[in-house]
């Protein structure tokens, strides 16, 4: 067996960002119960811990990982199953409390005609350094992770109203408030759709408002040009909430997009349709196979990119402190051709040059 090689190393310059800004880290986590990840996010609740999943052939369970970049234990979510999970997100929910959203929305490995009804699976965030609190720290081998139980799930069942057959989705995120989920459309060319769903009124109820096997709405409300060059840098893959910066990031198989927050419904509670919203600055990533996931570390102000494959590489990007978003400053919406509606994509799901390996 391969030992588990975990490797922190500066990486110099951060690249296409032409701010001479330094610091980003690198590091590997080489394990065989982690070898296709494919949802990363930052916890809530203990600083420098991470929550992530695998992609499609995993069962129902996330993996933590503490500040030495070490992979701790197995979370086995109760009712909840893993078709193929695509990414995952955390965000203020019911009481307040952090909760984690998970997306089970790819669908590029189905028939059409027999495709899985796409499901996100929520519940409260626990507490991180809690769990591992009576675990034994890595031994540097491969031997199997502990496994933990987690909580009963609430799960929520996703409707496309303009859709025949479910898009494939592979990039999800939360609104700042954690009312709204956005869904990003994985399809190979421009422009990909995004969907939102509301989950609750904001602010947070007191208890969660689901019933049993809830179903929600995703409307389509709003679409992405990435303007890439090459086919793979049109892939949208993860996609994270800048919160505090009043920003979103998507990820691609080429580059980290930095657009607004997409809007949200005004007085009469309406929203506007979020019609290629400009691209405020491309971050190029710098060689790593098959970037999946995508998390922000709010309070050291970076991203986080991991790829897809064993060993698992992560790339840190710095963000500098005026990346942020005046909405007053922006361009008026609704002006030009861009603000006209979307044509229907039609139901085809992603084409075959979508499909991941």
């Amino acid at each position: 067996m391969t030992p588990p090689v975990i490797l922190s190393v500066l990486f110099g310059i951060l690249p296409g960002t032409g701010t001479g800004q330094a610091g980003g880290e690198a590091w590997r986590i080489d394990h065989r119960q982690l070898p296709e990840i494919s949802g990363l996010v930052a916890s809530r609740r203990r600083k420098g811990w991470f929550w992530a999943h695998n992609d499609s052939g995993d069962g129902a369970y996330l993996y933590l990982i503490d500040p030495a970049h070490r992979l701790r234990c197995r979370f086995k979510l109760q009712g909840a199953k893993a078709l193929d999970w695509e990414d995952l997100t955390l965000g203020i929910g019911p009481g307040g409390r952090p909760w984690i959203y998970v997306a089970d929305t790819g669908r590029n490995l189905f028939p059409k005609q027999s495709l899985p009804v796409p499901k996100v699976y929520a519940f409260p965030e626990p507490d991180p350094g809690a769990l591992a609190a009576g675990l034994p720290l890595p031994d540097g081998g491969d031997a199997p992770l502990p496994v933990l139980r987690g909580p009963y799930v609430h799960t929520l069942e996703l409707r496309f109203p303009d859709r025949t057959y479910p898009p494939n989705i592979e990039a999800v995120t939360l609104s700042p408030d954690g009312s709204r989920l956005w869904l990003f459309q994985r399809r190979g060319a421009d422009p990909s759709a995004m969907y939102e769903v509301r989950l609750f009124e904001s602010p947070p109820p007191a208890a969660p408002p689901w019933k049993e096997d809830q179903v929600l709405t995703a409307h389509r409300r709003g679409r992405i040009r990435t303007r890439a060059s090459r086919p793979h840098g049109r892939l949208i893959t993860a996609a994270a909430t800048l919160g505090d910066r009043k920003l979103l990031a998507i990820l691609t198989y080429s580059e980290i997009l930095i657009l607004p927050l997409p809007p949200g419904p005004d007085s009469s509670g309406r929203t506007e349709f979020w019609a290629s919203p400009k691209i405020l600055r491309r971050i190029p990533l710098p060689p790593m196979p098959q970037a999946e996931a995508l998390a922000y570390v709010e309070e050291k102000g970076i991203l986080c990119a991991a790829s897809e494959g064993r060993p698992v590489l992560f790339r840190t990007f710095p963000l500098e402190e005026r990346e942020k978003v005046d909405r007053k400053r922006e361009a008026p919406r609704g002006k030009g051709p861009e603000s006209k509606k979307e044509p229907e994509q039609g139901s085809r799901g992603s084409p075959r040059g979508g499909r991941k390996r």
